[in-house]
């Protein structure tokens, strides 16, 4: 019950034990691989969807277990996301260049992954999806600015926050907050640097993990390190030291070097440095060969300072071959996303024009049709008026025509017949026929006169 909600719950209709791993790839990555790899022998169970869905999970555990991709699922991701852009599930489009842009990533091409993702932004048919919205926008901010395009970065980082909020995520929360901060501190903007480390400590106070807390806390010395207050990014840093995991140790092992080569602690800045030395990146290695540049020479060893710039040279060598390529990839992210945004820019005008013309086209249609209907029902009623009208003319000229006035007459000289017999027999009799005759007249007076004013009506209603 509990695994069919998460993450897995939009992709219904796959096998059961695809939407139990997807699941697993949320709650524990590393079951959910040794589960797919349990599934491998039963592939020629699934359909062809099925089978494209199960490749597609085998690249999110591993991103979700964060093992660095290699060049083989380069070519695996590659390969799922033609499926998935050609044929096959489209509502899995989004999540197959969310891992294309990952490998990316991992293999060093971040301008790609940029783009992949932003591409998989666009490919997000549930917009209700409010988790892989927020994952999507961290993704792109973390790239940017891990390319030094700081403010298009922070753009995304408020985006996810926000989705977040929605969310009520907390962590994540957290999270937004602190790349927040770095970004405005590698632009140089201490104050905000500062206030975004704050925000981020102050909510991470409140989910009462004092791990957390300690965490943000030692990141805050990247600001205090930036400004050369070494005694607060000590205070920052040393509380979280021994909570250290092995996927943020060399930076933390690299500020805590910094710190202690600077207060004078230099014994105790050797065993920071050897595992940078050993286990870091090229840019690890030669700050690494220059602190320990310090620290034999502080202990007046010529041989081994020597032996130490020697290494500084050459790690220095090839971070500028580094650097010269970074400078050109950097350039590209920022061409990619200023591209990127102009195309959206281009097409909400011609999404906004082409809706326009649709309202004014709509607009039109609809008054064109409501004046056809309007003068329809008006014909309608004007001849449905004109044909009360001829049946009022046609019972008034029945009522009124030659035969009914000779009717008439002829009733009054019948009439006058028998009041020349009342009056030899009766007065009362007379007088009542008296009384019909004088009716008679006046009926007769008024069917003249509306046969006279016959022709008039006439006329009137065919002009009308």
């Amino acid at each position: 019950m509990v695994l069919s909600s998460l993450f897995s719950c939009g992709h219904q209709g796959y096998p059961s034990s695809l939407l139990i791993a997807d699941s697993l790839c949320e709650a524990n990555p590393d079951s959910a691989i040794a589960f797919l790899s349990g599934l491998s022998s039963h592939q020629s169970e699934f359909d062809d969807d099925s089978r494209w869905y199960y490749r597609l999970l085998c690249l999110k555990a591993k991103c979700k277990a964060y093992i660095k991709y290699n060049e083989g699922d380069k070519v695996e991701a590659m390969a799922v996301l033609d499926h998935y852009e050609n044929s096959g599930d489209r509502n899995l489009l989004s999540r197959a260049y969310y891992y294309a842009g990952s490998v990316a990533y991992d293999l060093g091409d971040a301008p790609a992954g940029v783009e992949y993702f932003q591409r998989a932004m666009d490919a997000l048919a549930d917009t209700t999806d409010l988790q892989f919205r927020s994952a999507l926008n961290f993704r792109i901010g973390f790239l940017l600015l891990d390319q030094c395009v700081y403010e298009p970065s922070l753009e995304y980082f408020k985006t996810s926050y926000m989705l977040e909020q929605q969310r009520k995520d907390t962590l994540m929360m957290i999270y937004c907050l602190e790349k927040q901060a770095f970004a405005f501190g590698d632009s140089h903007f201490g104050d905000s640097a500062l206030y975004y480390f704050d925000k981020a400590k102050s909510l991470a106070e409140t989910l009462k993990d004092s791990v957390l807390v300690k965490r943000i806390s030692a990141s805050m010395a990247s600001y205090y390190l930036e400004i050369n207050n070494y005694a607060k990014a000590d205070n920052c840093l040393r509380p979280y030291l021994k909570y250290v995991n092995h996927i943020d140790k060399i930076p933390f092992y690299s500020m805590m070097a910094e710190v202690c080569i600077n207060t004078g602690r230099y014994e105790e800045a050797y065993p920071y440095c050897v595992e940078m030395l050993e286990k870091g990146t090229l840019y690890s290695r030669m700050n690494a060969c220059r602190l320990l540049i310090e620290y034999n020479s502080a202990r007046n060893d010529v041989r081994n300072a020597s032996r130490y710039i020697d290494l500084y040279d050459k790690y220095t060598d090839s971070v500028r071959v580094i650097e010269a390529a970074d400078v050109v990839a950097r350039m590209n992210a920022s061409y990619n996303y200023s591209n990127y945004k102009t195309k959206a820019a281009n097409l909400e005008v011609e999404n906004a024009r082409a809706n326009m013309w649709k309202m004014l086209y709509g607009s039109l249609a609809f008054v064109l049709a409501a004046l056809l209907i309007v003068g329809l029902l008006w014909v309608r009623k004007r001849a449905k008026a004109r044909e009360m009208r001829f049946e009022i003319l046609k019972r008034d000229m029945a009522e009124h025509s030659d035969a009914h006035i000779r009717e008439l007459e002829g009733r009054m000289a019948e009439l006058q017949l028998k009041l020349g017999e009342a009056e030899r027999h009766g007065a009362q009799q007379a007088q009542q026929l008296v009384m019909q005759q004088a009716q008679l007249e006046a009926l007769v007076d008024m069917a003249n006169r509306r046969r006279s004013i016959r022709t008039t009506i006439k006329e009137r209603l065919a002009g009308s």
